[in-house]
C-alpha cells in the first residue's frame, strides 16, 4: 500500500513517515530511537521527527 501511495500519481503530495521513521538497517522497522517500546508506536522523538518531516511552506 506505502508504494502505492508513493507511486500511484494519484496525490499532490505524500508525507512519507514510513520512510522518516525507519530503521536504517532495515527500512521495514521503526527505527529504535523513535520506537515507544512496543516496535509499533512513536516516541516522544519519534513524534517530534513526524512533525519535521512536514513542509508547511508552499
Amino acid at each position: 500500500m506505502n508504494e502505492w501511495i508513493r507511486c500511484a500519481g494519484e496525490f499532490d503530495a505524500v508525507v512519507d513517515l514510513q520512510r522518516v521513521m525507519a530503521d536504517p538497517g532495515d527500512p521495514d522497522r521503526l527505527h529504535p530511537a523513535y520506537d515507544f517500546g512496543d516496535h509499533l508506536h512513536p516516541n516522544d522523538r519519534g513524534y517530534e521527527v513526524m512533525a519535521e518531516a512536514v513542509c508547511l511552506s508552499s
